[in-house]
């Protein structure tokens, strides 16, 4: 009798054993395609990028930690790398969350705008954030680098060009026009154009600067904030022509989270081709460098 329970033990003990290597293997293989995620965290949204090479970029933390939560979705629970992190405004909204971030994970690198609001002195009280989140990079002794327009960050496979912030020379910037990282990413024949929350004005300069070459046309498109008439610039979605665009606009704003009148310039596009980060806390993004596709 003992010799069964101990042959069923022994069973059951290797049969757990085999299921959790199995899982764990899973979990930590590398995506087959690349990975786009946008979280919906407070304040404005984080995006988590993930290549079949399984470089890890994250760009922005939101305003609390809850970030982490989102990255331990996606990846395997005992993971901590992430191999750069990227911040586009000096704004507590963007910074708060990565923070704590930082400090459980191994960041391999920091990218932070060169021209930022407390350069110019009209930043608000959140400047405090954001120099505890530089304090604590510095503290951690982890690699720090600014960028502007005309930069490019290599990262494998994936590229990406800086289109903002521009000189202060060649772009006026104030309350309303302040400095923000504009980032688009090339992945073999697909592109994804991150706008962040700049205004119409710069919105305006981009489209602008673009006409002397072909920096704008994207697959996916991405804002910070609500589409309407009054927040796209009437040329930008002829430039960047995208497939895609996802959006931040409050629910009490309208069950459909956009305006849908003629006016907007975003009317051409599909409203399956639409998407509201505030009606899906995470939104997954797929590219095979041939083109994209929403999970």
């Amino acid at each position: 009798m003992k010799s069964i329970r101990f042959t069923v033990y022994v069973g059951t003990s290797f049969l757990i054993v085999l299921i959790m290597g199995v899982y764990i293997w899973h979990i930590s293989r590398p995506p087959t395609k690349l990975e786009l995620f946008v979280f919906d965290t407070k304040g404005k949204p984080s995006i988590f990028i993930r290549t079949p090479e399984d470089t890890r970029i994250l760009i922005n933390g939101g305003a609390n930690s809850g970030v982490i939560r989102y990255i331990t979705n996606v990846l395997p629970f005992y993971s901590r790398r992430i191999d750069t992190v990227i911040v586009t405004s000096d704004e507590g909204d963007y910074v708060s969350g990565l923070i704590d971030m930082i400090s459980r994970y191994k960041i391999g690198q920091v990218i932070v705008p060169a021209i930022t609001t407390k350069k110019y002195g009209f930043s608000s009280s959140t400047d405090q954030i954001y120099e505890t989140f530089l304090g604590t990079v510095e503290d951690l002794h982890v690699p720090m680098k600014e960028v502007q327009r005309g930069d490019r960050l290599e990262f494998g496979k994936l590229s990406s060009s800086i289109l903002f912030p521009e000189s202060a020379e060649k772009f006026k910037y104030s309350k309303s026009s302040p400095p923000e990282l504009v980032i688009k990413f090339a992945y073999g024949r697909t592109s994804f154009l991150l706008l962040g929350d700049i205004g119409t004005k710069a919105q305006k300069y981009l489209v602008n600067a673009s006409k002397s070459g072909d920096t704008l046309p994207a697959n996916l498109l991405m804002f910070y904030h609500s589409i309407s008439a009054t927040t796209l610039s009437p040329g930008l979605i002829n430039a960047v022509k995208p497939e895609l665009v996802i959006y931040s606009q409050s629910l009490f704003s309208g069950s459909s989270g956009h305006d849908k009148s003629k006016a907007n310039p975003l009317y051409s596009v599909l409203d399956s081709h639409r998407l509201n980060i505030k009606q899906k806390s995470t939104i997954e993004v797929l590219s095979d460098g041939e083109s994209v596709e929403i999970h």
